[in-house]
């Protein structure tokens, strides 16, 4: 009877503590790992499908038109830049009078004959990229390469005019590269070193030399 009760008491014991105890296993797999149904993952996949908003969908006919009229602004940017990217002169007339003017401006001070195909464009944003040397030797893997404007690189295009203007871009990149080196150097006399006279200028405006003693030293030459 003894036997009988002491034996009780103990798998009553054990499964008080099997209870109020946490199963070891249950923090093995982080919750963020935890395998999400396919229908879950599906459904989180999903985009909320785009919404047409619209201008008549606004309380009063000032409201509708101011709505409109920006609306048109926007999309003549978009078209602006559009067509000065592609170097398509024609394509100006479509945009408004003065933006026309603006456009043809544009487009002719470049030099570049368009319009330049997709495949030519993508060609001359991969010459504008910076270069950077091929690691050869395994002491220098771990060594970040320090990249550099390759002019040679603007050879491959051959839309008339687009070679120029790509070196021309990469020259001004090289001097903004050139500026900013200077001004860390916090050496104003540097300034001096860059060919491009508005970068000249900047680069001294950083340093408290202004435009007045910069006209003063034109006036003397």
């Amino acid at each position: 009877m003894k036997f009988l009760i002491k034996t009780t008491f103990l798998l009553t014991f054990s499964l008080i503590l099997l209870a109020g105890c946490e199963n070891p296993f249950a923090q093995t797999t982080p919750a963020e790992q935890l395998e999400v149904p396919v229908a879950l993952e599906d459904e989180m996949e999903k985009e909320e499908p785009m919404k047409i908003i619209t201008c008549d969908m606004l309380k009063g006919v000032e409201r509708q038109e101011e709505c409109r009229r920006m609306l048109n602004e926007i999309t003549a940017d978009m078209l602006s830049s559009e067509i000065q990217q592609t170097f398509d002169l024609k394509r100006c007339d479509e945009l408004s009078i003065y933006m026309a003017e603006d456009c043809k401006n544009y487009i002719g001070e470049t030099g570049v004959k368009g319009p330049v195909s997709d495949a030519e464009l993508e060609a001359l944003r991969d010459a504008m990229n910076m270069t950077y040397p091929e690691v050869t030797d395994e002491e220098d893997e771990d060594m970040e390469s320090e990249g550099y404007y390759d002019l040679s690189q603007c050879t491959v295009l051959t839309t008339p005019g687009l070679k120029g203007y790509c070196e021309k871009q990469l020259n001004q990149r090289v001097e903004e590269e050139k500026m900013r080196q200077i001004i860390e150097s916090s050496d104003v006399s540097r300034c001096d070193e860059l060919t491009n006279e508005d970068f000249k200028r900047m680069c001294k405006r950083e340093f408290g030399v202004f435009d007045e003693e910069f006209a003063e030293e034109e006036s003397v030459e």
